[in-house]
C-alpha cells in the first residue's frame, strides 16, 4: 500500500497536466458544425444571430455560469450515470442534466412563440451543450 501512495504521489510531480477541453475545442465544434448546415439552417441562425457566427457563441454559456443569476444552470453542462444505469433506460433530471437542457433548449428553438431574445439564449446554451455531451468526463458513471 506504500508503494502505491509513493507512486501516485510520484506520478502527480512528473505528468504533464491533462489538456482539458475549452474555448478553443467549444469553437472547432461550432465552426465544424457550421460547415455541415443546410441552407435553410444558416438562414434561421442568421435570423436569430445576426452578423454573429456560432463560433462566437460557442463559449457563452461556460461565461456565465458563475453569475448568480446562472448557478441553476452548472449542471445542466454534464450527466453523471450509475453504474448500473442504461443510457436507453435513462430519464433526464428536470433542469439538472445536459439531457434534459439540450431538449429544452431544442424545443425553445421550434417553438414559434419563442421570443428573440430567448431564441438566441436557447441557441448559444444549445451550440455549446452539444459540445461538452462530447467532452471527456462531461458524461460518466
Amino acid at each position: 500500500m506504500e508503494r502505491f501512495k509513493v507512486g501516485c504521489l510520484l506520478l502527480c510531480f512528473f505528468c504533464g497536466s491533462a489538456s482539458a477541453w475549452w474555448a478553443d475545442e467549444h469553437r472547432m465544434v461550432a465552426i465544424i458544425a457550421d460547415k455541415h448546415l443546410s441552407d435553410h439552417s444558416r438562414s434561421q441562425i442568421k435570423r436569430i444571430l445576426g452578423d454573429v457566427s456560432l463560433e462566437e457563441i460557442a463559449n457563452w454559456a461556460d461565461s456565465i455560469k458563475s453569475q448568480p443569476r446562472w448557478q441553476h444552470s452548472k449542471s445542466w453542462h454534464y450527466i453523471n450515470l450509475g453504474s448500473d444505469q442504461n443510457i436507453a433506460d435513462y430519464q433526464p433530471v428536470v433542469a439538472g442534466d445536459i439531457l434534459w437542457a439540450l431538449d429544452y433548449f431544442y424545443n425553445q428553438l421550434k417553438a414559434s412563440e419563442t421570443s428573440p431574445a430567448d431564441r438566441r439564449q436557447a441557441l448559444q446554451f444549445f451550440v455549446h451543450l452539444v459540445a461538452d455531451i462530447h467532452q471527456p468526463l462531461h458524461v460518466g458513471l
